[in-house]
């Protein structure tokens, strides 16, 4: 998962967080721009739009691959 850029200029961030039985669980939390590490992330960050693109980009060409047409699409 990226740093997302939401619409209203807020950045969600992957986390990941271990229990003490030792489960590891993801997530995600919201940055506003008046936090300290949002300059940080700023630069990771992509657009809601752009990382659906991408995410449907990479499942046709994982379709494309899994059928072989890969070298002649």
């Amino acid at each position: 998962m990226s740093v997302l850029l939401l619409d209203s200029g807020i950045l969600r961030v992957p986390t990941a967080t271990t229990l003490p039985d030792g489960t590891r669980v993801s997530g995600s939390r919201d940055v506003a721009p008046d936090e300290p590490d949002y300059d940080s992330l700023l630069p990771h960050a992509v657009s809601a739009g752009e990382a659906d693109g991408r995410r449907a980009h990479d499942e046709n060409a994982a379709i494309l691959h899994s059928w072989g047409m890969a070298e002649s699409a």
